[in-house]
């Protein structure tokens, strides 16, 4: 579950910088 919030969170902070 720690592997899934940690990469969850990379993610919405690619998406952000992305956008």
């Amino acid at each position: 579950m720690g592997n899934y919030h940690q990469t969850n969170c990379t993610t919405a902070r690619i998406n952000i910088e992305t956008r």
